[in-house]
């Protein structure tokens, strides 16, 4: 939230790191305190695989802008991790096992005009496509999000369906990089 970093220093904390964190900047935050080696920056290249649920029509104000990056890159999400190959292997795991049982209670929460659960289960979706860099999703998960905790239904049916079809574009991105393997 914006302020926050300001409240925490000015309360005595000695640093402040936002979500998602990025590695550079949560390293660089322990060397000011103990002194860690720096790492070096690469360069970033990306894997797409097309969405492959129905075109979504939607209002302008609720439209998730969609680009034309794709659902995952790679280079960059490895370049986040220190180029921990393995750290990268065990985050998609876990994304691809927990997703579509999130995305399905989501869809429920949505079904019942639930928007405290929606809300939750799409900042818990959001934060998990943060960590990935799957940007499209968390930028439509946090829109989701939001609708949710204002009960606006009407704009959160039409990013659901949207959030759904970025998480199979998602899905399918990270399954090519499990079939790619090791760097």
């Amino acid at each position: 939230m914006k302020g926050d970093r300001e409240c925490c220093l000015a309360a005595g904390m000695d640093g402040y790191l936002s979500k998602p964190v990025q590695l550079e900047e949560l390293r660089r935050l322990l060397r000011d305190y103990e002194g860690g080696p720096s790492v070096e920056s690469g360069h970033a290249a990306s894997l797409e695989e097309p969405c492959l649920a129905p075109e979504v029509q939607e209002s302008a104000e609720a439209q998730p802008m969609r680009s034309e990056r794709a659902p995952v890159d790679r280079s960059a999400l490895l370049e986040r991790l220190g180029g921990d190959a393995q750290l990268m292997s065990e985050l998609i795991e876990i994304h691809l096992s927990q997703c579509p049982g999130l995305l399905a209670a989501a869809r429920r929460a949505f079904e019942e005009n639930n928007g405290p659960e929606l809300a939750r289960l799409t900042h818990t979706l959001k934060g998990s496509a943060g960590n990935l860099l799957a940007l499209d999703a968390a930028e439509m998960a946090g829109r989701l999000e939001t609708f949710a905790e204002q009960r606006d239904f009407s704009h959160a049916g039409e990013t659901m369906a949207a959030l759904e079809c970025e998480m199979e574009r998602v899905e399918h991105g990270l399954r090519a990089l499990q079939a790619l393997g090791a760097p």
